[in-house]
C-alpha cells in the first residue's frame, strides 16, 4: 500500500471508528431521537402534498351542526338518521367513529337496529389496557364489524405511526363488568385496517398472515416496525402490529362534507357510492385531534383530527396495496451503521485533504447539504434514512480529524525546528567570523546575512587559499527553509574542498563545483539551483567569475560600476556540464575602492504598500556612504533597508558583503 495511504489511513480511521461508534451509542440510548423526529417531522411537512383519495369521503360533525342542531353530545337518532340517508347511495363501507357504548336517547333502538342488521358499517371500541376497562362497541355488534379507535402517540404529542392489530391486556384485577370484545386477550383490529379490509374484500382481495406473522393483502406484503426502527430508540416500536403514518397530506387528504350537508341532502351522491365513508368529530370540543408530523409550531388550529387521521391511515393500505404507494421504509441496523460510519469518513477525508478550518467548515456544510437532500429524495420514496447521526458524525469526524493532524503537526513542528536550529547554529558556524576578516590585511571586508526563516538559502564566504590569495564567494539557493540551507552547507564544503585541491583557475574551479553539486541535488531529489559568484583576490586585483547578481563598484573617487555577471555563467546544480557557459573578468582595485555584493533579498525587499526597494536605491545609498568603512557602508545599507521594509514580513534570505581596498 502506498505511504501516503497508510498516513491517510491512521488519522481518518482513527477518528472516523471514535467518532462513529460514540454516535452509534448515542443513538442506542436515545441521545438523538428527538432531533431524528424532529427531522422526519420536517421531510414530512416538506413533502408535496397529493392529491385526495377519491376512494374515501369523511363526513365531519363541526361545531356548526353541534350549534345548528343544538345537540351534545350527538343524539342514537340523529346517528341513525345520518347512516339512513348514507346508504340510500351505496357506500361500500361505513366506518362511524362515534363511541355508541351507552344510549342518548332518543333513538337507541333504531341505531341499534341498524348497526346490527347492516353488512357495512364498522363501528369503534377502545381497547382496555392494564388500568383501564376500555369502551366497548354497540351492543350486539359482531368482531368483523367493529375497530378500536386507539392511536399510538409519541412522546411531545406527535402522531406519527398507526396501531393495526394489538392483544388487548385484561386489566389489572379482571373485568368489573362483561368481557367486550376489545377487552382482550384475543387480537383485535384498528378501525383504520377493518375498514380497508372490509373495500378489498370487494376487490377480492383478503388478509393472509404470514409464518413471519407479517400482513399480507394481495401481492403486498404490510410489514410492521420492529423494535428500533427508524430514528425510535428507545420509544416502544415492536408492540402490537405498528405502522409509520405515510400521510398524503396536511389538508384534505380527502373529501370533506358535513352533518348538515347530508342531512340537508347538498352532497352528490356520486361522493358516497361505491366509497368508504368515515363519520366522526371535527369540532374541538370533543377532545379528538391530534398533532402530527405537520403541527411543527403545535398550536391549535394545526392540529388533525382523529377520524382524519384513521381516514389516512386506511389510504395508506389501500394505495399500498392498489396503487403500489411506498410505506415508510428503513435500513436495516447493520446498512445504518455503515452509513454513519461512511460520512465519518468523509468528514475525516475531507479534513485531511482541505485542512484550512474555513474551508472546510464551508465544505462540510455543503456536504452536509448534499446528505440532506439525498435524505429528502428517499423520503419522498418513502425512504426513512438516518440524518442527524452522520451530520454529526460528519462534522465531529472532521474536527476530531483536524485535532489529530494539529498534535501530529505540532510534533512534528518541534522536530522540524530542532532540525533547523541545527542546521542555522551549521550555517552561523561556518559563516566568516569577526576575526578572521580583520586579520586580512588589503582589504577591509564586513558581512551581513538575515535568513526570512531559520534557516536561510543564502551564501557568502571569504577563505584563504593554501597560495595565499582570498576566495570571496556569495550565492543564492533557490527558496529558503531547511532545503535550501542543507544546499548551502555544501556548496561552502566544496569551495574549500576545491581550494585545499589547489584548483586555481575559475572556469575549472567552477565546473567542478558545478558536477559536484548536481550530484548531490539529484541524490536528494531536490529542484534547487544557486546563483554564484566566485571572485579571486590577490594583491588589488578580483578575478570574478560565476553568475550572480550585478557587482557594485564604487571608485575612490565617487563614480559607480555595476558588473553584469550574466556572461560569466550559468545557474549552479541545473545541469551537469556548464563549461561552454564559463567565464571570467578581472577587476583592478585601487585604495578605497569598494565592491559590494549582495543578494535578491536586497533589491526585491517589498515594503507594505508592496513597493520594491530597487538596485537603484541600492547603489544610492553605497554611493553616499562609500567614503565611510566596510561595516559603516554596511549598516547604512541595513538601515535604510530596514525602514523601507517596515512592518512586512521578509519574504527572501538577506545578504550582503562589503569589500573596501585599504
Amino acid at each position: 500500500m502506498p505511504n501516503f495511504l497508510v498516513e491517510l489511513g491512521r488519522p481518518v480511521l482513527l477518528a472516523s471508528l471514535i467518532v462513529a461508534s460514540s454516535v452509534l451509542a448515542l443513538r442506542h440510548l436515545g441521545g438523538f431521537e428527538k432531533l431524528e423526529l424532529g427531522a422526519y417531522d420536517h421531510f414530512i411537512s416538506l413533502r408535496p402534498g397529493e392529491s385526495t383519495d377519491p376512494r374515501i369521503l369523511i363526513v365531519g360533525i363541526t361545531e356548526k351542526d353541534i350549534q345548528t342542531r343544538n345537540e351534545w353530545p350527538l343524539t342514537d337518532q340523529t346517528v341513525a338518521l345520518l347512516l339512513e340517508k348514507l346508504e340510500r347511495h351505496g357506500p361500500r363501507v361505513i366506518s362511524l367513529d362515534i363511541m355508541r357504548d351507552v344510549p342518548l336517547e332518543p333513538g337507541r333502538q333504531a341505531l341499534l337496529q341498524r348497526l346490527t342488521s347492516s353488512d357495512n358499517i364498522i363501528t369503534v371500541c377502545k381497547a382496555s389496557t392494564q388500568d383501564y376497562v376500555g369502551v366497548p362497541p354497540p351492543p350486539g355488534t359482531t368482531y368483523d364489524y367493529v375497530g378500536f379507535a386507539d392511536l399510538v402517540i409519541d412522546s411531545g404529542g406527535a402522531m406519527r405511526r398507526a396501531l393495526m392489530l394489538m392483544a388487548p391486556p385484561v386489566p389489572a384485577g379482571g373485568l368489573t363488568q362483561s368481557p367486550h370484545l376489545c377487552s382482550g386477550p384475543d387480537t383485535v383490529i384498528s378501525l383504520s385496517l377493518q375498514t380497508a379490509m372490509q373495500y378489498l374484500d370487494a376487490e377480492g382481495i383478503y388478509p393472509e398472515q404470514l409464518e413471519s406473522g407479517e400482513l399480507r393483502l394481495g401481492s403486498k406484503i404490510i410489514p410492521p416496525l420492529t423494535p428500533n426502527f427508524g430514528g425510535y430508540q428507545t420509544t416502544d416500536t415492536g408492540s402490537g402490529y405498528q405502522l409509520m403514518l405515510n400521510y398524503r397530506s396536511a389538508q384534505q387528504a380527502t373529501e370533506l362534507v358535513t352533518l348538515d350537508d347530508i342531512l340537508t341532502n347538498q352532497v352528490d351522491p356520486e361522493l358516497i357510492r361505491d366509497r368508504i365513508v368515515y363519520i366522526g368529530y371535527l369540532t374541538p370540543q370533543a377532545g379528538d385531534d391530534f398533532y402530527t408530523p405537520y403541527s411543527q409550531a403545535q398550536t391549535d388550529d394545526q392540529k388533525m383530527p382523529g377520524v382524519e387521521i384513521h381516514a389516512q391511515s386506511t389510504s395508506q393500505i389501500l394505495s399500498a396495496v392498489l396503487d403500489g404507494r411506498p410505506l415508510i421504509w428503513v435500513w436495516p441496523a447493520p446498512l445504518e451503521a455503515l452509513w454513519v460510519l461512511t460520512w465519518a469518513m468523509v468528514g475525516g477525508i475531507l479534513a485531511w485533504y482541505i485542512r484550512r478550518p474555513w474551508r472546510l467548515s464551508l465544505t462540510v456544510l455543503g456536504v452536509a447539504a448534499s446528505l440532506y437532500g439525498f435524505c429528502f429524495f428517499l423520503m419522498l420514496q418513502g425512504g426513512w434514512l438516518p440524518l442527524v447521526p452522520p451530520v454529526i458524525a460528519l462534522g465531529a469526524t472532521a474536527s476530531a480529524t483536524i485535532t489529530i493532524l494539529n498534535q501530529k503537526l505540532k510534533t512534528e513542528n518541534l522536530r522540524i525546528k530542532t532540525e533547523l536550529d541545527i542546521t542555522r547554529r551549521l550555517q552561523q558556524m561556518i559563516l566568516p567570523p569577526e576575526q578572521e576578516l580583520q586579520a586580512i590585511e588589503d582589504l577591509d571586508i564586513a558581512g551581513y546575512m538575515d535568513p526570512c526563516d531559520d534557516v536561510g538559502g543564502d551564501y557568502y564566504d571569504v577563505i584563504s587559499s593554501p597560495q595565499g590569495n582570498l576566495k570571496i564567494g556569495i550565492g543564492d539557493v533557490t527558496g529558503h527553509g531547511l532545503e535550501s540551507g542543507l544546499i548551502m552547507i555544501m556548496v561552502q564544503t566544496a569551495v574549500r574542498t576545491l581550494l585545499e585541491s589547489k584548483e586555481t583557475k575559475p572556469e575549472n574551479f567552477l565546473s567542478v563545483l558545478n558536477r559536484s553539486m548536481y550530484y548531490n541535488v539529484q541524490r536528494i531529489n531536490s529542484d534547487k539551483t544557486l546563483t554564484l559568484s566566485l571572485l579571486d583576490y590577490k594583491q588589488g586585483t578580483l578575478c570574478l567569475s560565476g553568475q550572480h547578481e550585478e557587482v557594485l563598484l564604487v571608485r575612490a573617487d565617487g563614480s559607480l560600476e555595476q558588473i553584469d555577471t550574466v556572461n560569466l555563467g550559468f545557474p549552479i546544480a541545473l545541469e551537469e556540464d556548464i563549461d561552454d557557459f564559463l567565464a571570467h573578468t578581472q577587476i583592478q582595485l585601487n585604495t578605497n575602492d569598494v565592491v559590494v555584493l549582495y543578494t535578491d533579498g536586497i533589491t526585491e525587499a517589498r515594503n507594505i504598500e508592496r513597493e520594491l526597494y530597487g538596485l537603484p536605491r541600492l547603489c544610492d545609498v553605497i554611493v553616499n556612504n562609500y567614503q565611510k568603512t566596510a561595516k559603516e557602508i554596511r549598516a547604512a545599507v541595513i538601515k535604510d533597508l530596514t525602514s523601507h521594509i517596515g512592518q512586512q514580513k521578509i519574504l527572501d534570505d538577506i545578504t550582503l558583503l562589503v569589500l573596501k581596498q585599504r
